[in-house]
């Protein structure tokens, strides 16, 4: 499953119930009263981390490429980066770089 963190702005009220009208059932959502805290005591959710994973998202996507049909793509293209596969592929470079002298 995943987990949303979000402020407490009155749009993300439901989120989860919201997401299950989408088929998306695995989904705990957590939000930060930034009046109150900037890091959720329960949760941890902190408003800095919340606010700049955003913004990092926001500054992958033209502005003219935020839109509903293209937003899922971007998300999952963020968290793909973010989950460190780069990595992966700098190993897979490094792996076949050092056999390449068996097909000489």
């Amino acid at each position: 499953g995943s987990t949303i963190h979000s402020d407490c702005f009155k749009s993300y009220n439901n989120l989860a119930e919201h997401l299950k009208e989408y088929g998306v059932n695995d989904i705990e959502h957590h939000s930060v009263n930034q009046q109150e805290n900037f890091v959720d005591p329960i949760s941890k959710a902190s408003i800095n981390t919340i606010a700049g994973t955003w913004n990092g998202i926001k500054m992958t996507i033209a502005p003219r490429n935020r839109t509903p049909d293209e937003l899922q793509e971007h998300l999952n293209e963020f968290v793909w980066h973010l989950r460190g596969v780069g990595f992966v592929w700098a190993a897979v470079f490094d792996f076949v770089s050092a056999r390449l002298h068996l097909f000489e």
